[in-house]
C-alpha cells in the first residue's frame, strides 16, 4: 500500500471524527487535533483494520503519516482564526498563579457579564464572530495571561514575552482578549505602543475604546459597552471602569501627563513610539511610581 493511500486513511478517519465533533459542540478548536484520544482511537481503528488484512504500520510510520494527516487536515478545516502554539523557556514553565479557583473568581462564566473578559466574548458573538473563532479567542488568550506574572504578588518580577501572526490570522482580537482578561486579573496599567504613524495609533485607540472600554459617548455607551456597561455611568456601577487618558485626537503630551488622573485608575495609555511621547511617559512613571 502506497504511503499516500495510508494518509488519505487516516484523514478520512479523522474527518469522520472532526464533523462529529462538531455536530456535538457547534465548533471545534486546537484541542481536538492535539488530543490523545483522537490518536488512540485512531491507532484503535487501523488495529481492526489489520485483522481484516490491512498492513501494519510501525510507529514511526504512523507517527509520520499521522502529523501529515492532521495538517492536512487542519488546513482544509481552517475556521478563520489561526490556533496558536506556545513555545516557553524554563522560567516560565513554573508560573502557575491562575489557577482554577483564581479563575472562579473573576466571575468570567456569570451571565450577568460583569468582566472585561466575558462582555468582550459576548461582543464578538453579537458581531457574528463563529463559534470557533470565539472558542480560539478563549483559549489562546488565556495561555498568554497564565504567562504573565500575578498582578496581585507582593514579589518583584519580570517577563517578556512575544506574540507573532500572519495577516488575518485573529491578532487583534487575541489582543484585545489579552488586555480585557488581564484588567479583571487586577492589572492597573496598560500601556500600547502602537507604532509610529498617528494614523496607527488613532486606529489602534479608536478600536480600544470600542471593544475593551465600551466608551461612553453624546448619552450612549459603545462597543462592548452597549453588552454591559461598568463605572458610574453604568448599568454595574460595582465594576472599576477602566480611564483611556489619550484619545483619537491626542496622544500622550505634556497637556495629559499634567493633567488629574492616576495610578489610583485603572489606565490604558495608547501611545505612538515617539521620542517625546516616550519621554512624557517615563516622566510620568517616575513621579507615581514610587
Amino acid at each position: 500500500m502506497k504511503n499516500r493511500e495510508y494518509i488519505d486513511q487516516i484523514k478520512t478517519f479523522i474527518n469522520i471524527n472532526f464533523n462529529k465533533h462538531k455536530e456535538i459542540n457547534g465548533f471545534v478548536t486546537r484541542d481536538f487535533f492535539e488530543s490523545l484520544e483522537l490518536r488512540n482511537n485512531l491507532k484503535g481503528a487501523l488495529k481492526a483494520m489489520e485483522n481484516m488484512g490491512f498492513p501494519a504500520l510501525k510507529d514511526d510510520k504512523f507517527e509520520q503519516f499521522y502529523k501529515t494527516a492532521i495538517n492536512e487536515c487542519r488546513f482544509s478545516n481552517q475556521t478563520g482564526m489561526t490556533p496558536s502554539i506556545s513555545l516557553v523557556g524554563n522560567n516560565i514553565k513554573n508560573i502557575k498563579w491562575l489557577t482554577k479557583e483564581r479563575i472562579n473568581d473573576l466571575k468570567w462564566e456569570n451571565d450577568e457579564l460583569i468582566s472585561y473578559r466575558s462582555r468582550y466574548l459576548s461582543y464578538l458573538e453579537k458581531i457574528g464572530r463563529s463559534k470557533e473563532y470565539i472558542e480560539e479567542t478563549k483559549r489562546s488568550s488565556l495561555e498568554i495571561l497564565k504567562k504573565l506574572g500575578d498582578p496581585k504578588s507582593r514579589t518583584k518580577y519580570f517577563v517578556k514575552g512575544l506574540v507573532v501572526g500572519s495577516v488575518q490570522s485573529g491578532k487583534t482580537a487575541n489582543f484585545n482578549a489579552v488586555i480585557n482578561s488581564a484588567i479583571d486579573a487586577g492589572y492597573d496599567l496598560i500601556i500600547v505602543l502602537s507604532g509610529i504613524m498617528e494614523d496607527l495609533r488613532r486606529q489602534t485607540q479608536i478600536r480600544i475604546e470600542k471593544e475593551v472600554e465600551g466608551k461612553y459617548k453624546a448619552g450612549v455607551f459603545t462597543g462592548v459597552g452597549q453588552i454591559s456597561s461598568f463605572g458610574p455611568l453604568g448599568e454595574h456601577k460595582e465594576v472599576r471602569q477602566i480611564i483611556v487618558p489619550t484619545s483619537a485626537e491626542i496622544d500622550f503630551n505634556k497637556s495629559i501627563k499634567e493633567a488629574d488622573f492616576s495610578l489610583n485608575n485603572r489606565n490604558i495609555l495608547i501611545c505612538k513610539k515617539n521620542t517625546s511621547v516616550l519621554k512624557n511617559l517615563i516622566l510620568w512613571l517616575d513621579k507615581y511610581l514610587n
